[in-house]
């Protein structure tokens, strides 16, 4: 059974605990892509966060980002929140925490 993809999480697996990019996995996931193993990267962290370290790595499976929230592939990006959701959490939180 040949392996089509692998998922993969950024945060303490490709970085460190300082967030710098294991230079080593860089490679074997370069390696991996040239075998047309499509790598899908996932962090907690933000969606731009995920959309650079795909540029810097060159994967080309889809994003997963800010704790699964959102999943992104290609041109695509679908929320799985709603709107209404995410506007209720930020004026839960605007009314307990200073913001600017």
């Amino acid at each position: 059974m040949k392996i089509r993809a692998l998922a993969i999480d950024i945060d303490g697996t490709l970085t460190d605990k300082l967030r710098r990019l294991n230079f080593t996995a860089g490679e074997l996931i370069r390696e991996l892509e040239a075998r047309n193993v499509m790598v899908i990267l996932a962090t907690g962290n933000a969606l731009c966060v995920a959309d650079t370290t795909s540029t810097f790595l060159g994967t080309s499976g889809a994003l997963i980002a800010e704790n699964g929230g959102i999943i992104s592939y290609g041109d695509e990006v679908e929320y799985l929140a709603s709107i209404d959701e995410i506007e209720k959490a930020y004026s839960f939180l605007k009314d307990r925490l200073v913001i600017r």
